[in-house]
């Protein structure tokens, strides 16, 4: 038996050792942990910062000595969509992924033995629908909404501030059935508004509803259950007593600055003005029904041109730039992107840390479109369209969950209706 395990053992290294970096192929060397680099290979490559493209040569060099000065890097800010349909000035550019989707034939599909190596280190909600059929985005920075909670005061209240499970919260406060029932004297358990629908985005996503989650641009999800049991989490908003929804004005950041509350949440525009006197922690947002919760995010990362001569030296470029030792590199106000599995090989301060593993709860705007009006993105209706009256009512008692579901269905299709009525488009076969 242990001979015959041999012989396949050493048939698997063969086949991984015989690819060959042809300018076709991809190769990754299990062993080396590094891909293989093309003779003669040259790549330029777009990176943000200055630090960051002297990190990345420095390391190809060292690892790479037969192929020292190979690689020559250009900072650049992270590409528009002008730019992206322009010719590239790079053979690795970086952007978001909502602009990488409308550049996805002049982008090189990775490959599966790059999704292992090195897409396995960024969560798939910030892939979204652009990896579905090929590995062409690599995420690589992040901005938007965290949960925070105010560490100096749930310390003056004695509360337990044991995280048993790694999740990035306190045991006595990690989901939100456990903050209702939280007996503290603070002003605001969490301060709750019904003002702006993006920041109101995760609390919807509890039944495992994301926008557009079947990956369907003509189907919102608002007729599933999962968008349905997710309404059960903004009745039970109800149990913070803090009075009607018309009351309920933003106080994110006001009432975290004041010290009265023990929970908020706050975005990267807003943590430069915030005045704190407290230690606040950055982590992901408590669960309901067990579910995590979803905020949206801008997602930035790396792209490879189809042209590119060298496709593994580019996955090797790539392996380097996705490595844990670039995340002490990466200084900027955005969030590097790292998978929670892998955290443990991060060596960074707390507060990014922190950062990271939140971030790792953060899905993107769909980038798909509407199938039958491919003029229309999917994700403007939520930009578009109005659904805050109807999340009012419900949590003002005034209609039930199976009615606000009704009405946010009623919704989209006027908002549809109008939208093609504007553009004066017909519907594609």
């Amino acid at each position: 038996m242990s001979i015959l395990f041999g012989i396949v053992l050493s048939g698997f290294v063969y086949f991984q050792n015989k690819c060959d970096a042809d300018g076709e192929h991809i190769c990754y060397v299990n062993r080396e942990d590094v891909f293989k680099i093309e003779e003669d290979a040259s790549l330029k490559v777009q990176v943000e910062t200055e630090a960051l493209g002297e990190y990345l040569v420095n390391t190809w060099d060292k690892l790479h000595p037969k192929h020292k000065g190979s690689i020559e890097y250009v900072v650049k800010s992270p590409l528009s969509l002008a730019e992206l349909l322009d010719d590239l000035e790079t053979d690795i550019v970086v952007t978001s992924i909502h602009y990488g989707a409308f550049v996805l034939d002049k982008m090189r599909d990775m490959g599966d033995v790059y999704k292992k190596e090195v897409l396995v280190k960024s969560p798939k909600r910030m892939q979204g629908a652009i990896n579905l059929n090929g590995s062409y985005f690599t995420p690589n920075s992040v901005s938007g909404w965290t949960f925070v909670y105010n560490k100096t005061l749930a310390e003056s209240l004695d509360l337990d501030l044991t995280d048993s499970d790694g999740n990035g919260l306190p045991d006595d406060f990690d989901s939100f059935e456990k903050i209702f029932e939280l007996d503290v004297d603070v002003k605001y358990k969490f301060p709750i508004t019904f003002v702006d629908q993006y920041s109101f985005y995760p609390f919807l996503t509890s039944g495992k509803w994301e926008l557009n989650f079947t990956n369907e641009g003509m189907d919102p999800g608002f007729k599933h259950p999962e968008f349905l049991k997710g309404l059960d989490l903004i009745v039970d908003f109800r149990k913070l007593d803090m009075g009607s929804s018309d009351e309920l004005t933003w106080k994110y950041d006001r009432a975290l600055e004041n010290g009265e509350t023990l929970f908020s949440m706050v975005s990267d525009f807003m943590v430069p003005h915030l005045e704190l006197d407290d230690e606040i922690v950055y982590a992901p947002f408590p669960t309901y029904h067990e579910n995590p919760l979803t905020p949206l995010g801008f997602v930035d990362g790396y792209m490879v041109s189809e042209e590119v001569m060298y496709p593994s030296a580019a996955a090797e470029v790539l392996r380097i730039l996705r490595d844990a030792k670039a995340a002490q590199v990466y200084k900027s106000d955005k969030t590097f992107v790292y998978h929670k599995k892998f955290v443990d090989d991060l060596k960074v301060d707390d507060v990014i840390l922190q950062k990271i593993l939140a971030y790792n709860y953060t899905t993107v705007d769909p980038v798909i479109v509407l199938e039958d009006y491919p003029q229309i993105m999917a994700r403007d209706v939520f930009y578009e369209a109005d659904f805050m009256p109807v999340l009012k009512d419900l949590y003002d008692n005034k209609i039930t969950q199976e009615e606000a579901q009704k009405q946010f269905i009623e919704s989209y299709n006027k908002w549809l209706e109008e939208r093609v009525d504007k553009l004066n488009v017909e519907k594609t076969n």
